[in-house]
C-alpha cells in the first residue's frame, strides 16, 4: 500500500512539473503562438524549448502543439489599454494570452508584450489584480470580477488525458482547459471567490456582514443586506441575473 501511495505522489509531481514546462513554452518570446482549427478543434502551435533535468537545461527548439487556445480571442482585435489610471488610454490591436496573463500590443508594426495593464477589447473591460487579468463585469459599490483560467495539462503519448473527449491520431504536447472563477470585491477591497449559486453568494455576504458589524460599518452592512434580498428573488442565477441584482441592490440604497 505504501508503495502505491509513493507512486501516486511521484505521478502528481511529474504532472505538475510537466505543466510548468508547458506554461514556460507558451511564454515564448521568439514566436507568438498561432491558433488554427483542425478537425473542428482549436489547436495552438508555438516554437519553444522545453526545460529538462535538474540543471534546467533546454532541449533544442521544436514546434509544440496544444489542443485548445490560450487566447481570449484568437487573433488581434482593436482595443484600448492604459498602464495605470493616470495615463491616457492608447488604441491599438490587442491579443490577450490568458495562460500567461500577458497583453500583446501592436505598436508601429512591432508587437510589445505587456503585463499589469488595464484594457478593453470587444466590449470586455479587464483590470489587473496581483499580476492577473480579471474581467470587470460590474463596477459598483460591490464589484463583480471574472477570472478566465487556461490550465495547461500534459498529455500521455496516446492522448488518454484529453479532458474534452477529443479522439484522433494527432499527438499533442498538452491540452489547454477553459475554466472561469468569479469574485466579489467589497468596499474594504476584500476579494472573495464565489460560485454562481445563491447559497454560495449569500454565505459570503453573511460572513462579510459579521466583519462589518465588528467594525460598526453600518452603511456597508445595509448595502450587503439589500444585495442578499435582491439575490434571494432570483429564479435562475447566472452572470446577467447577478449583475442585475447588484444594480438593483445599489439603486435601493441610493439617496
Amino acid at each position: 500500500m505504501k508503495k502505491y501511495i509513493t507512486l501516486f505522489f511521484v505521478i502528481l509531481i511529474h504532472a505538475g512539473s510537466s505543466a510548468q514546462n508547458l506554461n514556460y513554452i507558451l511564454r515564448s518570446r521568439a514566436q507568438l503562438p498561432t491558433v488554427e482549427r483542425i478537425d473542428g478543434k482549436k489547436v495552438t502551435t508555438v516554437e519553444g524549448k522545453k526545460i529538462t533535468g535538474s540543471s534546467n537545461r533546454n532541449e533544442s527548439p521544436r514546434l509544440f502543439t496544444f489542443l485548445g487556445s490560450p487566447f481570449f480571442i484568437d487573433n488581434f482585435q482593436m482595443g484600448t489599454f492604459s498602464i495605470d489610471s493616470n495615463t491616457r488610454s492608447i488604441r491599438a490591436p490587442l491579443l490577450v494570452n490568458l495562460t500567461t496573463d500577458e497583453l500583446m500590443v501592436k505598436l508601429s508594426e512591432k508587437t510589445t508584450i505587456l503585463q499589469k495593464v488595464n484594457f478593453t477589447i470587444r466590449g470586455h473591460n479587464f483590470i489587473t489584480h496581483n499580476g492577473r487579468f480579471y474581467e470587470q463585469l460590474y463596477n459598483g459599490r460591490v464589484k463583480l470580477l471574472k477570472r478566465y483560467i487556461r490550465d495547461v495539462i500534459p498529455l500521455s503519448a496516446d492522448n488518454r488525458n484529453i479532458a474534452s473527449g477529443f479522439e484522433g491520431s494527432q499527438f499533442y504536447d498538452g491540452e489547454i482547459i477553459d475554466k472561469a472563477s468569479y469574485y466579489l470585491v467589497f468596499r474594504s477591497n476584500s476579494m472573495k471567490e464565489i460560485k454562481l449559486t445563491k447559497k454560495s453568494i449569500i454565505n459570503i455576504l453573511k460572513k462579510e456582514n459579521k466583519s462589518l458589524l465588528a467594525r460598526s460599518d453600518f452603511k456597508s452592512l445595509k448595502e450587503n443586506d439589500s444585495l442578499i434580498k435582491a439575490i434571494e428573488t432570483i429564479t435562475i442565477l447566472d452572470e446577467k441575473s447577478l449583475i442585475k441584482a447588484l444594480i438593483n441592490a445599489e439603486n435601493t440604497i441610493m439617496p
